[in-house]
């Protein structure tokens, strides 16, 4: 009988390739997050050098983010063009988006601040403010996703690197050569394969804390770790490429183990 040492279930091998990839899918949603980033910095930065409306009570009455009066658009159009000329002009916007420009002040903003933009005509010190916050904002929330993608990246390449580890050490048979070997190999092939179970085991453990913490922070916009796992690995084919290749590892050990202890009871016999 034949013994391999590093050859996986065709499954498992294409399993742990897509663990290879999945760095660079993250990389792309890192890329476009960066470019969003530089985006709302811009838009913040010009929004912020805009002259404010003088209002011709002096200012003295409550300033509302929605303005009913109707007068020449003034900075509020400086406003829409400025989102246009850096938000909305971010080389992927109508691939991952293809929003008008009050849906998308809706979503990354506020309604409030969207309907001002768009149906106001005065940009007061209050709008104005909230303006800036607003992107400052969506700065900051991206920053966070972006150093936690550089984490994720990294996550990523150590599992594909361990996974790989473990299968080339993994020895698989087809069982009844086993019966062949001696009482002490059988014990010492079980002991390694447990050693195995329980590294792979550990890693899974550590990847389903990785993709609860990933889906913690701003990426997630109250989505499942499901959702966020799909939206980073679409291109994969599957949801979670380091929890499905380690478990069909873990699987095929499984598998080992059982007929390891089946030979063992041979032996004994």
């Amino acid at each position: 009988m034949v013994t391999i040492f590093g050859v996986l279930a065709p499954d498992t091998d294409g399993s742990i390739d897509a663990v290879r990839r999945a760095p660079a899918e993250v990389n792309a949603e890192r890329d476009r997050l960066l470019e969003e980033y530089e985006a709302f910095t811009e838009f913040a930065d010009r929004v912020e050098d805009l002259s404010i409306s003088t209002r011709s009570d002096g200012g003295r009455s409550r300033e509302a983010f929605l303005l009913a009066s109707k007068q020449p658009a003034g900075q509020l159009q400086s406003v829409r063009d400025a989102y246009r000329d850096t938000v909305m002009a971010v080389d992927h916007f109508d691939t991952d988006y293809d929003e008008s420009l009050e849906a998308h002040l809706t979503a990354e903003l506020s309604p409030e601040i969207a309907s001002s933009v768009i149906d106001g005509t005065h940009l007061t010190a209050t709008l104005r403010r909230s303006i800036v916050a607003g992107a400052r904002n969506a700065v900051r929330d991206r920053h966070v996703v972006i150093e936690r993608l550089a984490d994720e990246r990294t996550d990523l390449q150590a599992a594909a690197d361990q996974l790989a580890a473990i299968a080339k050490r993994f020895e698989r048979t087809d069982g009844d050569e086993l019966t062949e070997r001696t009482f002490p190999d059988i014990q010492t092939r079980w002991q390694r394969l447990h050693e195995h179970q329980e590294e792979c085991e550990a890693l899974l453990a550590r990847r389903q804390q990785q993709v609860s913490e990933l889906s913690s922070v701003g990426i997630s916009n109250g989505r499942s770790p499901v959702a966020v796992s799909t939206y980073l690995f679409d291109d994969l084919d599957v949801d979670f490429p380091v929890l499905d290749a380690g478990t069909k590892l873990l699987e095929q050990i499984d598998a080992e183990q059982r007929r390891t202890v089946e030979a063992l009871t041979e032996r004994r016999r």
